[in-house]
């Protein structure tokens, strides 16, 4: 491998965790009603790798009926957090990240994902795997490409790189900047994705394990 950076989407990626996340978008906004909950859903999988303070303004600004007392984002986020911390700290890791890591021990290790950067770094720390991406672990407020433009610019991010995503929109983002890309398919809730990736240049592999030979 040629590549300087190593750069990975976290949630269906490196933690088997899409399917908690989904349920958990549904449960915080049933309040609101079980039509518009379902709804919700289904844009978030549709937007996968998308942050979640867009899908919660995306929720309140179109899904809820002009008729009802709107919530804060804060609320919507405070309430999410709440749902799925528990759930993630129990959910499955990519299998031999330990020997992944060995075996590219000369590669920057990088972390650029939607889920709340405070507490991603909180899951990644107590699942005891946080000190693999020793050259940072980013996530929302900031967007994905926001997170990329500030890194390469700051030479954080060296070329060539390569990012091992899990939805349509982490493929979206590595084309954007150049950067080589690699379908995790395993975990995916990006059910399209074998027509969506027939005509482009992309590896499929099940797990990042796979691609590395492990």
């Amino acid at each position: 491998m040629n590549y300087k950076t190593l750069i990975f989407d976290c949630d269906g990626v490196i933690i088997n965790s899409n399917h908690i996340k989904s349920q958990a978008f549904y449960k915080t906004v049933l309040s609101y009603g079980h039509e518009a909950a379902i709804e919700f859903k289904k844009y978030h999988i549709k937007n996968g790798g998308v942050s979640r303070f867009e899908k919660f303004k995306y929720f309140i600004d179109q899904l809820l009926k002009s008729n009802i007392d709107k919530p804060k984002i804060s609320h919507l986020l405070k309430n999410y957090s709440d749902i799925i911390r528990d759930d993630l700290i129990k959910c499955d890791t990519t299998p031999e990240l330990k020997k992944i890591k060995n075996v590219t021990a000369q590669k920057k290790w990088i972390m650029i994902s939607g889920s709340k950067e405070t507490e991603l770094k909180d899951i990644l720390e107590i699942k005891k795997i946080a000190h693999f991406f020793e050259s940072g672990i980013f996530g929302s407020p900031d967007n994905k490409i926001e997170i990329f433009n500030r890194e390469i610019n700051k030479n954080n991010i060296l070329f060539p790189a390569i990012f091992f995503g899990d939805s349509k929109y982490d493929y979206e983002v590595a084309k954007q900047f150049n950067i080589d890309f690699v379908f995790v398919s395993d975990w995916t809730e990006f059910k399209n994705y074998k027509k969506f990736f027939s005509n482009k240049d992309v590896e499929i592999v099940d797990s990042i394990k796979k691609y590395f030979k492990i």
